[in-house]
């Protein structure tokens, strides 16, 4: 398996990228994320424990989270 490069984009101007993530971790689930605007400069960013979920619930619920803040 190769190496690939992942680069982040900043979006559009006058738009704003909300990027999540989750885990898992002995049975117990946690998600965050980051806002930025088109400068790529953080507007805010989150950090939540959501229980015991398996890894795409709390993928979704990191994800719906963010939309909701």
């Amino acid at each position: 398996m190769g190496v690939m490069l992942v680069s982040w984009e900043k979006p559009p101007m006058g738009r704003l990228k909300l990027n999540s993530d989750a885990s898992v971790i002995n049975g117990k689930a946690a998600g965050g994320g980051v806002l930025r605007d088109h400068w790529g400069r953080v507007v805010w960013a989150y950090y939540k424990e959501f229980g015991d979920l398996d890894v795409l619930a709390a993928e979704a619920r990191s994800l719906l989270f963010g939309l909701q803040l």
